[in-house]
């Protein structure tokens, strides 16, 4: 007879021929059961055995390659942070363009400077010092004054 639970099936037969049986015995459907179990987890399992030195060896590859990571993290990190150094101390050249906020402000500076040359020119003229100077001329003499300080040459 053959059957998927031989082993139960031999031990019962053996339990049959000997005169002593046992006096707690495992039903026979039950016994059967566990060893369908057993036999689906085993045919689940074949080809998915891995001995533990695979497992060692598997676990040191997986931390040198972490290690190997956290390696390469820290040299980009480094290398972000040369790169702002670089760029904090780099002199910025640029178009007329260009909308950092530094750029539009040093534009914006110039331009008035440019202003201010313009007004200074025209007050400088008008206000000659003279002892017969006119209120006009004395507003001249006083931007002019004002404005010396922010010329640059």
């Amino acid at each position: 007879m053959n059957t998927d639970t031989p082993e139960t099936d031999a031990e019962r037969r053996r339990l049959k021929k000997s005169k002593s049986y046992p006096t707690d015995p495992v039903p026979a459907d039950f016994a059967r059961k566990l060893e369908r179990e057993r036999n689906a987890a085993r045919e689940a399992l074949s080809g998915r055995t891995v001995s533990c030195s695979q497992c060692n060896e598997l676990a040191n590859k997986l931390a040198a390659n972490e290690a190997y990571q956290m390696g390469l993290i820290a040299e980009r990190d480094e290398a972000r942070e040369a790169l702002e150094n670089y760029k904090a101390l780099s002199i910025h050249t640029c178009s007329q363009y260009c909308q950092r906020p530094l750029c539009v402000a040093n534009r914006q500076i110039a331009e008035m400077r440019e202003v201010i040359k313009e007004i200074y020119a025209e007050a400088d003229a008008c206000a000659d010092g003279a002892p017969d100077a006119s209120s006009h001329d004395k507003l001249c003499l006083e931007i002019a004054t004002k404005l010396q300080p922010y010329l640059k040459p």
